[in-house]
This record gives C-alpha cells, structure tokens and sequence, in this order.
C-alpha cells in the first residue's frame, strides 16, 4: 500500500512595491535640484608702462597682461558644472564626469626702439 504524501498549500504573497522610473535617464536622487550659478568666465588685465618708464629701459613700447578663464563657479549644485547636469559627482560614470578647465595666461608685449 503506498503512502500517502502529505503537502502544505502553497501561497503566493504579491506586495506593491515602490519603485522610481526616470525617463530622463539621469544619475543622482532622482528629484529636481537648483543648478543656479554665476561663473568668472573671462577676465583679462594689462598695464602699459608709462613713457618715463620706457625712456629709461630704451623701449618703444612695453605691455604686460594676465588673462584667466572659468576662474570660478559659485553654485549650490552638487556635480561638476551646472551647465550639463546629466552626471553628479562620485555617480561612477566617468564617460561625461569630469570638470571644466581653468587657464591662466601671464605674458608680455614689447616693442624696440
């Protein structure tokens, strides 16, 4: 005679889950941030030495300058630039993560006599 086999009934438990979908395929929270900014794009000085000055180096003329750009971005935003906000800092996809260049340029015109 064979034995009977003996089986608990099986439940299957279905739970609503929250879940984040996000078309716009951006890394982060996921929520909407503040990427205000103001930028030091370009900044340029020269200084043009006086005619009593150049008399006594024997010059015809003598310039120097500095010229900077993207010297500085101040902003609440937490990634690189505030300008392209489709990676954060730290998010592991180094593809389009990475910060804006800084250039500083020192030089000088002179003319002889």
């Amino acid at each position: 005679m064979p034995l009977a086999v003996f089986q608990e009934p099986v439940y299957i438990r279905q739970a609503a889950a929250i879940i984040q979908i996000n078309p716009c395929n951006t890394k982060g929270y996921g929520y909407a941030s503040d990427n205000s900014y103001t930028r030091i794009k370009d900044v340029s000085l020269s200084y043009s030495f006086s005619k009593a000055m150049l008399d006594k180096l024997k010059l015809g003329s003598q310039t120097c300058y500095v010229s900077g750009r993207n010297l500085y971005t101040f902003t609440k935003w937490i990634g690189w630039d505030p300008e392209h906000n489709y990676s954060f800092r730290g998010s592991g996809d180094w593809t389009n993560n990475y910060p804006i260049t800084r250039q500083v340029v020192f030089g000088m015109n002179v003319t002889l006599r």
